[in-house]
């Protein structure tokens, strides 16, 4: 599901961890919706539209207080007219819950699972006249927690958590949880072999950090009475680091991961607005996108069982670095009948071309491991393309002006990937038969 907020469209689930405050309308929209808002949307768009400056002085503050998870909330909102035609608006927002989950586990060094955020935005608009309007949005978002899965609890098909094994069967741990479904989590600490020679793992104590700034410019110009123009123009820079215990209880399958997303992005829409019964809309996206994402990964965890690489010092199996870097363009046409004053027909497609290169550095594999990932230290030169069009064809009944109902046929597209592989393992290896597979997968 795409995010899109003011116009702005991604595929970054983890911008669902940003604090979202002064909003207007949030909209969820299901199935694909790729024809509006582009590719990776197949599955529906969280749209959250945040608010403009008023036309009056306003100044608003809030502050609660939550008893059941220990948490704190506190907003301030200050929005002007500065002159005739240009308005500003600033927002600021802080919140921290202490208690929202309970570690039962009696190694884990915090008991109770947080989180807490900071966010801000300030908003600038100039219309000089009725037919422009400008908007500048600058949002900013820190938003830490004490657990990455913190909030998950065990299902017990059995009736008792079950024991995890490694290495065939030569180590067996315990696990602990109450397999009943009450708020409660069982994840502890990752075992401190594992953390051992990676600052990130925090000494194995599970957490997560996000930085998030967008910027937007949206541009709204009335050509005349029959047509219009918007552009929106943004940039996005995410910046992600946490470390997990993936097996929920015992303290192994850890790892720190640490993903940077940069990505700008240029969108023109033309759209007719007659009194005549069909109009449409057209318009073109272009999108460049750089990210890196870095796993410091205990996969197998085989220092529990042998011990730190004994050149480096290093606890975790692998560490595997990737670098991504992708151009989307795509354009879009729909068109809308309204067939009578109670029936709309709208009919569109959109269609996307995108390419990907990147390249995947493997330079540390711990030595008990190294004849299992038996890979190369670089793999370069990865390349991807793909294009598809997307098809959408709709039809409203309006019975009253509080009443409707619809019809609707639509397909989505995201892309593949360049990598598919969560291990260093032989699929990388060009010469392995199996290597061009990671592109048609």
């Amino acid at each position: 599901m795409a995010i899109s907020i003011d116009g702005t469209s991604s595929g970054r689930g983890r911008l669902i961890h940003n604090a979202y405050l002064d909003v207007r309308q949030v909209e969820v929209l299901k199935g694909p919706q790729s024809l509006y808002f582009g590719k990776s949307a197949t599955a529906g768009v969280i749209s959250i539209k945040t608010n403009d400056p008023s036309d009056t002085q306003e100044i608003k503050a809030s502050v609660a207080y939550e008893t059941e998870h220990d948490s704190t909330y506190s907003e301030f909102i200050l929005s002007s007219p500065v002159t005739d035609n240009f308005g500003a608006r600033l927002a600021l927002g802080l919140s921290r819950s202490d208690e929202l989950y309970e570690s039962i586990h009696p190694d884990a060094s915090k008991r109770f699972r947080g989180e807490e955020s900071t966010s801000a935005r300030l908003t600038l608009t100039w219309q000089p006249n009725e037919d422009f309007k400008s908007s500048l949005k600058i949002s900013y978002s820190e938003y830490e927690n004490d657990d990455p899965i913190g909030n998950t609890e065990t299902f017990c098909p059995e009736g008792q958590v079950q024991p995890t094994a490694i290495i065939g069967n030569n180590i067996i741990l315990t696990a602990i949880d109450d397999c009943r479904l009450n708020g409660n989590t069982s994840i502890s600490d990752a075992m401190p072999v594992l953390a051992s020679g990676l600052p990130e793992a925090n000494g194995g104590v599970p957490y997560l950090e996000q930085q998030t700034d967008l910027y937007s410019l949206r541009l709204d110009w009335e050509i005349n009475a029959s047509w219009s123009l918007t552009s929106i123009t943004s940039y996005l820079d995410l910046s992600h680091q946490d470390y997990a215990v993936y097996d929920f209880s015992t303290g192994i399958g850890a790892a720190a991961l640490g993903n940077d997303h940069q990505s700008k992005s240029q969108e023109f829409r033309l759209a007719s607005n007659s009194e005549s019964r069909f109009n449409v809309a057209i318009g073109a996206y272009y999108q460049e996108v750089e990210q890196t994402y870095v796993a410091h990964q205990s996969a197998v965890s085989i220092a529990v069982a042998v011990g730190p690489d004994s050149i480096t010092g290093r606890g975790y199996d692998y560490l595997k670095d990737h670098l991504l870097e992708a151009d989307v363009k795509s354009v879009f046409v729909a068109g809308y009948w309204d067939i009578t004053p109670q029936l709309e027909l709208t009919a569109g497609l959109r269609y996307t071309e995108e390419e990907k290169q990147g390249r995947i550095f493997i330079p540390y594999v711990h030595e008990a491991l190294r004849a299992l990932f038996d890979t190369p230290e670089l793999v370069d030169g990865l390349e991807f393309k793909d294009n598809n069009t997307s098809p959408e064809v709709s039809a409203v009944w309006y019975f009253n002006d509080g009443l409707s109902a619809y019809v609707a046929y639509k397909e989505g597209f995201k892309s593949g990937g360049i990598d598919n592989s969560a291990l260093p393992g032989v699929t990388l290896v060009a010469t392995n038969p199996e290597f061009p597979r990671i592109f048609d997968l």
